[in-house]
């Protein structure tokens, strides 16, 4: 009784998630590394566009896309721009929406020729097309690539006898292990 009803006024802006999200992968130097592009959406879509830029020293391997079964009839290309940008367009000449709402829709391949380690891809200029509404892009995350390496550990790692005559042997265990993510070949 002591309290009384209070109003409050509350303004939102309401919008339905549709985002792209580039995945991540992994593989070794030299090899083909998959990368999987994920649409989760609300709302139906006709078609998308999207750049990735890549770090240096990764090429992006030609003819590599794979369609999910998303793709309803739809077209998708990619071109390689300036400043190793990857340009990736889909759409329907028909019009027709992609299949469901969530989930992968293609994957890309990428070649690294670099040492070890975590890399970004970068997403930009991202879209999703939708008949009606235009551009109804809520978000767009960016992706990464492990580059693995093997790492030799050589342990002990230094072996001092000292002076020894030449009439005396002396001999020490060496052990050779790998403590990376990648194959160790040693010739």
């Amino acid at each position: 009784p002591l309290r009384k009803i209070q109003d409050v006024t509350v303004k939102a802006v309401v919008y339905a998630v549709n985002e792209i999200k580039v995945g991540t992968g992994a593989g070794e130097i030299n090899t083909e590394v998959e990368i999987p592009i994920v649409i989760e959406n609300m709302e139906p879509f006709t078609g998308f566009q999207f750049d990735i830029t890549l770090p240096t020293g990764f090429d992006y391997v030609e003819n590599s896309i794979v369609q999910s079964t998303r793709f309803n009839g739809h077209t998708i290309s990619a071109s390689l721009m300036a400043g190793n940008v990857v340009r990736f367009i889909s759409y329907s000449s028909s019009n027709t929406d992609f299949n469901g709402n969530s989930g992968e829709v293609f994957s890309f391949k990428l070649k690294p020729s670099v040492s070890s380690g975590n890399y970004s891809l970068v997403i930009s200029n991202a879209l999703i097309s939708n008949l009606t509404l235009g551009n109804i892009l809520s978000d767009a995350y960016n992706g990464s690539i492990q580059v693995n390496a093997p790492n030799l550990v050589i342990s002990p790692s230094s072996i001092s006898y000292g002076n020894v005559p030449i009439t005396e042997t002396r001999t020490t265990t060496v052990r050779l292990s790998n403590t990376g993510n990648a194959i160790l070949t040693i010739d």
